[in-house]
């Protein structure tokens, strides 16, 4: 698959290259425990992580500008 395939934002695609390439430092594990799709599955889970990470991120934006905004 293509990155464009995923929808990434350019913050989520940062991220996910960060963690794809902190995975890629412990290939070996990952291939010992999910063999052949081992590469599958490093991508999907710095994916799955990055859209979490930014969700959080853009959260605590919105809560402090709310705060801001409030007091």
């Amino acid at each position: 698959m293509e990155l464009n395939e995923y929808n990434l934002s350019p913050r989520e695609l940062e991220i996910k290259n960060q963690l794809y390439k902190q995975y890629k430092e412990n290939k070996k594990s990952f291939i010992k425990d999910y063999g052949a799709d081992a590469e599958q599955v490093m991508i999907g889970r710095a994916i799955k992580l990055a859209k979490s990470m930014v969700s959080k991120e853009n959260n605590t934006r919105i809560r402090e500008t709310i705060k801001k905004i409030l007091h």
